[in-house]
């Protein structure tokens, strides 16, 4: 036994030090039977001196690139854990002579402190980007490294140029224009609309300063539009790739494993949390169907964090910090009541019967070729002098806008900043509760709308009601027929082909062949009484002038006992 022996857990440190440092680190501890608690505590105090790891989400983290040389966080394992901190800590043993021995840090020691999920002499860590931090605070971070006050580490993988320290306001609106200019070829339904894109590369950019984020959600009647190409030109400039792809199960409200599915969301959600992952790109989804739902509602709004569960254990909770935004793009996609003011959605027109095969000399970007991806620098430089010039007049409010009460630091960040530099406002694109309906009520309401338009009510054309055919050729138009023959999509109104999906989903109908008029006779015969309110079915703008009353659909028998179906108002009324 050696007389200069440390005491058990406490510090040694020795004249000099010969050698390579990771081989003969400071300090010395010796490790004695009996005190594997003072041990573990040693451990922890001298994790500080572990430099590029971070705590996050219950889990030590460290920096790493993906796939495409982009900063990402990743966890650090537990035999990398204990390897690290045998290099850090001279860790020192009896051996049977008595003499004190070097050895690595021991199994018990090295688990205790692994698991201990709290390591206070590791620095927070929020997220990684590869691109300059706004702070809350309106300031920028441009120094590459850990910012203290967002607790981001910024990893530039791409050269852009300073951001003045005094932006003008001509140069934040030139900046503007030519960020709209960007999707000058792809044909909206609303001009709004077109700064949807734009919001949803901000809401990843600037996430520590307008978190929490409105889901983003780009819909089309038909493929081939561009609402795939906005979700591409979204994360090129936003991550530096193509979209990462991720899987988010849907849930539709009369659905029967709607509970499995919320729960198949939850881990899915928690997986991207821990992670640390930039945005969740839902690509694709399927035609009419449905997206949001409690779990969904439960994560867009979260402030700072979100609470998980870890997985195998159902008793144990921890808090991650969440400044994710969701990106979404599908042809009619329904979203139910309660997740709607929670969602942005940029809805595309088609310009022609077959979007996809127009030429590319119609397009003055060819944005479908990496053109965001090659000019990511000057885009976000351009989306930099927006915000930053708003940031820099103290985020002083321009203009009245809708009251979105989950996001009002977004709007007060992101939607001002681009009225400021004289854009639109895009949270005029949130959708509003009243559009759609939800289960059986949509069944009807669909129904009714058709009998609507076809004139079957007691002002319109059809007084006397129509028949199942007429119904039928109403809505399985001849203009479908025809597509489905030529492998084309049909060129119609949103009305008609959202009809079209809701009742053969609902009715359990072929999706590629036109019904039998006795098969939708007998389903509209199910719908006869039921009643609804006109304000739920008939939109606020709709000029029909059903919006204020309620309404039922009736079936009688004429002349050729054919049964007749109309539009009339409750009885009673």
């Amino acid at each position: 036994m050696t007389s200069n022996a440390p005491a058990s857990g406490q510090r040694k440190t020795a004249a000099t030090i010969e050698g390579d440092p990771r081989e003969r680190p400071e300090p010395a501890v010796l490790c004695v039977p009996g005190t594997e608690s003072l041990l573990s505590d040693v451990a922890l105090k001298h994790m500080d001196r572990a430099q590029g790891w971070y705590r996050r989400g219950g889990r030590i983290v460290q920096l790493g690139k993906d796939d495409a040389d982009k900063p990402m966080i990743v966890p650090v394992s537990a035999p990398l854990f204990a390897a690290r901190m045998s290099s850090l800590v001279r860790w020192q043993k009896y051996n049977k002579e008595g003499d004190v021995v070097e050895c690595g840090i021991p199994k018990g020691i090295a688990s205790a402190a692994f698991e201990a999920g709290h390591w206070p002499t590791l620095p927070p860590l929020v997220a990684v980007s590869d691109v300059p931090v706004l702070r809350p605070d309106g300031s920028l971070w441009q120094t590459p490294g850990y910012d203290q006050k967002t607790r981001v580490f910024y990893a530039p993988s791409i050269r852009m140029a300073p951001i003045p320290a005094r932006i003008s306001a001509d140069e934040a609106h030139a900046a503007m224009m030519r960020l709209v200019d960007l999707v000058c070829d792809i044909q909206f339904e609303r001009e709004e609309m077109r700064y949807v894109w734009l919001s949803a590369i901000a809401a990843i950019v600037f996430a520590e300063a307008c978190h929490p984020q409105p889901a983003h959600l780009f819909t089309a009647p038909q493929p081939g539009t561009g609402k795939g190409l906005q979700t591409q030109m979204i994360a090129q400039v936003a991550l530096g790739k193509d979209p990462p792809p991720f899987h988010f199960p849907l849930v539709h409200p009369d659905d029967k494993r709607a509970s499995d599915r919320e729960e198949e969301q939850e881990k899915r959600l928690a997986m991207a949390a821990v992670s640390g992952v930039r945005a969740l790109f839902i690509d694709n989804v399927p035609n009419g169907a449905w997206f949001g739902g409690p779990i969904f509602d439960r994560f867009v709004v979260a402030e700072d964090t979100v609470p998980i569960r870890i997985l195998g254990r159902n008793d144990a909770w921890i808090e991650v910090p969440w400044r994710t935004p969701f990106i979404v793009n599908g042809n009619h996609v329904h979203v139910p009541n309660d997740s709607r003011r929670r969602v942005k959605e940029a809805k595309i027109v088609p310009t022609c019967s077959n979007p996809s095969q127009r030429p590319l000399s119609m397009f003055k970007y060819p944005l479908r070729f990496g053109f965001c991806l090659q000019h990511r620098a000057a885009i976000l430089h351009d989306l930099y002098l927006v915000v930053c010039h708003h940031a820099q007049n103290g985020f002083a409010r321009t203009h009245e806008r809708p009251d979105v009460s989950n996001f009002e630091r977004f709007q007060r960040v992101i939607t001002d900043a681009f009225v400021r530099a004289g854009g639109l406002d895009p949270s005029l694109c949130i959708l509003t509760v009243e559009d759609t309906l939800s289960g059986d009520e949509q069944l009807v309401g669909c129904a009714m709308r058709v009998l609507e338009k076809l004139g079957a009510h007691a002002n319109g054309s059809q007084k006397e009601g129509i028949t199942a055919t007429m119904f039928l050729e109403g809505v399985w138009t001849s203009e479908w027929l025809q597509s489905l023959k030529d492998n084309r999509p049909a060129f119609e109104s949103d009305a008609v082909m959202d009809a079209r999906e809701v009742f053969t989903a609902n009715w359990r109908l072929q999706s590629s062949k036109r019904p039998g008029a006795k098969a939708i006779s007998s389903r509209l015969g199910d719908l006869c009484g039921r009643v609804i309110h006109g304000a739920q079915v008939w939109p606020s703008d709709d000029p029909s002038g059903f919006q204020n009353a309620e309404w039922r659909i009736a079936q009688h028998i004429d002349r050729k006992n054919q049964p007749r179906y109309t539009l009339v108002p409750p009885r009673g009324t």
